[in-house]
């Protein structure tokens, strides 16, 4: 009913995935089979929980076992895998996504605040990026725009570089309220 002709050259020329399995029913435990690639029984995220649980130190993820291949890696989105401190500090910073093998990151860190599409800051990189127009409470840039413009950038960097990429997006929408910007 709806063309996709972008959506459908994608398909046709990358890897299909007809048939999934996640984890768990909550987000976290699946977030973490997908970068580990653990069996949801051998994660050490099994379950959701405020502060986020971390990746354990020792599992590889995906992103650092890609970067040593020669990728490069980005987690544009939400993270969700080591959260912030009530004072939103990040409370182990062994399991930022820095650390974890992205190279690229525009995040939301913790997954409580992926709830609100019109954060303050987002991590970037290894330090965090003020969002003026959203200061104070204000609901002025929506995070999903962001993502979506770095994704683009980061994938057009890569075919400039003629170099293979893995992109983890992981959209903020599926989170609590639908309060896009008005058009």
């Amino acid at each position: 009913r709806i063309r996709t002709p972008r959506i459908d050259a994608l398909a046709a020329e990358g890897v299909r995935m007809v048939h999934a399995y996640s984890a768990a029913p909550v987000c976290a435990p699946p977030r973490c089979a997908l970068m580990t690639g653990l069996h949801a029984g051998h994660c050490t995220v099994d379950h959701n929980d405020q502060p986020n649980l971390p990746i354990g130190l020792a599992d590889p993820t995906i992103a650092e076992v890609l970067g040593h291949a020669g990728y490069r890696t980005a987690l544009i989105g939400k993270w969700g895998l080591g959260g912030e401190t009530e004072e939103g500090e990040p409370f182990g910073t062994f399991s930022m996504p820095a650390e974890m093998g992205f190279s690229h990151v525009l995040a939301v860190v913790d997954q409580a605040r992926a709830q609100d599409h019109y954060p303050e800051r987002l991590l970037a990189g290894e330090s965090w990026r003020a969002i003026p127009g959203n200061a104070g409470g204000a609901s002025v840039t929506y995070d999903e725009d962001l993502f979506v413009e770095d994704a683009l950038a980061f994938v057009a960097q890569a075919a400039r570089e003629d170099r293979p990429f893995f992109l983890y997006f992981a959209s903020t929408l599926p989170h609590r309220t639908f309060d896009p910007p008005a058009v």
